[in-house]
């Protein structure tokens, strides 16, 4: 699975760095191609403005091992894992370690709802429900 695949399946944003390579930007770091046997990799960085999270590193790190990824890299307060992403366990633990934020979804009653609300403003004779609103009051003043 690359990380196109893995990004439409869990709702994620794929966007570019600086070297042009596709990842999933998050809050606290970042999940990347990079591995072999279509293995991908989540970093888990804390921003060089703030102080290093220590404890929170030992957290995750602890629920990422017992989850069975591997570590590639460790620093006091940050470091790299790779992941099957076939694995939902591994994948959903990946996206939180990392902060990705997922794409909402409507369901269809509310999509068919938010289709008609749109169809019906589109159709007012002026286009504004604002001014509709204004020319409301403007009548009542009349």
């Amino acid at each position: 699975m690359n990380i196109y695949q893995f990004a439409s399946e869990y709702r994620a944003r794929v966007c570019r760095d600086e070297s042009s390579d596709p990842i999933l930007p998050g809050k606290h770091g970042d999940i990347f191609e990079g591995f072999e046997n279509g293995l991908l990799g989540v970093c888990f960085i804390t921003p060089a403005t703030n102080p290093p999270r220590t404890g929170y590193w030992r957290k995750r790190k602890a629920a990422a091992i017992s989850a069975g990824m591997v570590l590639r890299q460790e620093g006091d307060a940050e470091g790299v894992f790779s992941f099957d992403p076939s694995s939902p366990a591994q994948a959903s633990l990946a996206l939180k370690l990392a902060g990705v934020k997922r794409r909402r979804e409507l369901s269809p009653d509310r999509r068919a709802a938010a289709i008609a609300r749109l169809e019906a403003h589109r159709l007012k004779p002026n286009g504004s429900a604002r001014g509709a609103r204004f020319q409301s009051l403007e009548t009542q003043d009349k």
